[in-house]
Parts: C-alpha cells; structure tokens; sequence
C-alpha cells in the first residue's frame, strides 16, 4: 500500500510523469544492480537469516518516510534516498526468495509451486491499490504508512517460526573474495547461452511492460483529473489478471514444453491488456485492459523461472540469479523512465499538436490531454510482440524445450 500511495503522492506533489516513474524505476535499478553481490552472500549465508535482515530493513524505512511526513519535512529527494537503500535489501530478499524454493520443491512440481508463490504475491498487488486508494482519503498516507509497518513486524515473526533448509555451503566461514565468486558465477552462465538467449528476451519484455507501467496511472490520473479511486480500481484489476493467471497455472501445473509457454506467454501479454488500455476512454475499458495486461504474464514469468532453477545447480543459485536479474532486470526502470520521457518530451507534445498524422491517430484514440501516453501503450505493445515472436526462429530457445538431464 504504501509504494501505491508514495506514488499518488509524488505525482500530485509535482504533475510530472518523468518523476512519478523515477521514483519506481530507482528502487528496481538498485534492487538489480546490486544483485549479482547480493547473490555471493545468499550462496554463503543461511537464507532465513537474509530473508529477516531484509523484511526488517523494510520495516526502518517505512518508519523514516513515517517520520519525515509527521515532521512536514518530506521531500522529493528523501523518498529517492531511502527508494535506494530499500532497493538495496531487496536485492538480497529476491535471491533468497528464489533460490530457496528449488531446495522445498521436487522438479517436477516447480512450475506448479512457482504459480502458487506468484499467486500469494498477485493477491497482495491486487488488494493493496484499492484499499489504499479507498483509506488514502481517511487515514491519509501517515495512516498507510503505519498499516505497512504492521505488516512488516508480523512478516518478520513469520519467518523467524518457520524451517528453511540450506545448501550445504551456506555458514561457510573461511575468507572469500566476493569478485572471484562474481567470476566463477559469470563462467558458469557463460557455458549456458541458450540461458543467456533467454534473457534478452526477457529484457524485451520486461522493457516494454515497463514502458507501460510508467505512464498508465498519469495517463489515468490526467483523463480522470486526478482520481485515486479510478487508478485504485485498474490497479486492482493489474493484480487480479495476475491471480487469476497464477490460480490457473497452479491448476495446470504448467506446459510440458516450458520456452513455449514463455513466447506465447510474452505475445498474448503485449496484444490484449494494451489495446484497451490504449484505445478505452473510461474505467470499464481501463479495468479490462488492466486485467488482461497481467491475465498471461505468469505463464511466461513462471516458466522462465522453472527454467533457470532446472538448469542451474542449487549451490550456483544465488550468483547466477543475481547476474541473471542483472542482464534482464534494468529494462523495467528503463522502460518506465523512457516512458515518461517520452510522455513529456515528445508523444504528448505531438498529440498536442495539428498536424494530418496526429488526426489521423486523434481519430482513434483521442487528441486530449493523455492521449500521447495512450499512444505509447499501443506503439510499445505491438513491437514488444513481434520482438516475442521473433524467438520461434530461435535454435537457442528451441534447445530449451530438451529435457537438461
């Protein structure tokens, strides 16, 4: 609740669409630069102890922003500094997360288990924008705020009463280089370039869902003069695509051909949501399109993610995870804030302007404030799914589909 209410804020506090995605791009780009490192330490320590530093980190950061806003001396540049240092621990909590779920979990049920994780986390994106959207009036952000440090502490009790086993090289205590372990990640990856191929799909998709993600909610806060509740209810409709993609993955199991249902995964994505996105006018077109934008995105994430744990061995998995998300990981925050450049600086501009091109385009979706950044979501969209289906050609992915033992 709070990331969604930090970000009304910021928009409201400087109307710009540039800022609003900055804000969110920053935590991603730290949370993935950082990562590889990250990665080294999840290998050596035990992963419940990562897991709780992280959670509680979180904690003392909600707690500053708390402070700040009672003391009416919250400032843009404040939210960046500590957007940076929570990107920072959450890094670590990715990784550990990730590499834990392949030491619980036999292969053949990863897939199953990885769409049952993606649907605990669907929930949480589906139920906090509208309850922070319908409390944000009431309580006002320091009543979000305070809601969030709550559920940090009982986060942190959590696991601190459950078992998460090791890998037999966690607690290692003997010196180690952390650019050597860096190193020997990197060569191991390196014999695998099919996963490597993998990855720059990824990137792709990841780009243009960002690209996305950086100016849907301005674009709707500008149609709507700023309704929260509107934005609440597309992104609630965001998270429940995702439940409901996630609940009938977790029935599934998944296909049997997983690169497969990577590609039509990424393809269905990039065509549905987006184009009532981009073409609707109204809340009903926004909360289908919100739907449909996330409704396909866990059949190829959580394929992706059966892949990497099946291919990699457990003991190289928080390393390699690291670099993985670090080949793949900034083209979110780059979209994001790409998109909002370009909002500001050229297709808002141009929707703004006479010319036989911007009719032809107004005649589709609109010539009013806004409609440049619609405009985005369908360009974005259409190259993001050729760019998909580019990878059927693909020997590296076709080899994907070969069982690795």
């Amino acid at each position: 609740m709070t990331q969604f209410a930090l970000g009304i804020w910021v928009f409201q506090e400087t109307g710009k669409a540039t800022t609003y995605a900055a804000v969110g791009a920053l935590y991603l780009a730290v949370m993935i630069l950082f990562g590889p490192i990250a990665g080294v330490f999840v290998d050596r320590w035990k992963r419940k102890t990562v897991l709780i530093i992280s959670d509680l980190m979180s904690g003392v950061t909600t707690i500053i922003i708390l402070l700040l806003l009672l003391l009416d001396t919250l400032e843009i540049w404040h939210l960046f500094a500590i957007t940076g240092i929570t990107g920072f621990f959450s890094s670590f909590q990715w990784i550990a997360f990730s590499a834990t779920i392949p030491l619980i979990v036999s292969k053949e049920n990863l897939t199953r288990a990885n769409s049952v994780l993606g649907l605990v986390q669907s929930l949480s994106t589906m139920v906090a924008p509208i309850v922070a959207a319908v409390l944000l009036p009431v309580i006002s952000l320091v009543g979000i705020l305070a809601i969030d440090i709550v559920t940090f502490t009982l986060a942190v009790i959590g696991l601190m009463v459950i078992s998460i086993p090791d890998t037999g090289r966690n607690g290692r205590k003997q010196v180690f280089s952390v650019v050597s372990e860096l190193k020997h990640g990197w060569r191991y990856l390196q014999e695998k370039k099919e996963l490597i191929v993998l990855q720059s799909y990824l990137f792709s998709y990841n780009f243009f869902f960002g690209l996305i993600e950086g100016v849907l909610f301005p674009m709707i806060l500008i149609y709507t003069s700023n309704n929260e509740l509107i934005v609440g209810q597309v992104g609630t409709a965001i998270g429940l695509g995702a439940l409901a993609g996630g609940f009938l993955m977790s029935l599934w199991g998944g296909p049997k051909n997983l690169i497969k249902g990577t590609l039509i995964g990424m393809i269905l994505g990039h065509l549905c949501g987006p184009l009532f996105l981009g073409i609707g006018h109204n809340t009903f077109a926004w909360i289908i399109g919100g739907f449909l934008l996330t409704l396909f995105s866990p059949l190829a994430s959580n394929c992706v993610q059966s892949i990497w744990q099946n291919r990699v061995a457990a003991e190289m998995h928080g390393r390699v995870f690291g670099i993985r998300r670090l080949l793949s990981g900034p083209a979110t925050p780059l979209g994001m804030v790409a998109g909002g450049f370009l909002a500001d600086n050229l297709f808002e501009p141009f929707m703004q302007s006479e010319s036989t091109l911007q009719a032809l385009i107004g005649r589709v979706i609109g010539s009013s404030p806004g409609s440049g950044m619609a405009l985005i979501i369908l360009v974005g969209s259409a190259i993001g799914a050729l760019v998909a289906s580019s990878g059927f050609l693909s020997k590296n992915l076709r080899s994907l589909s070969e069982d690795p033992n």
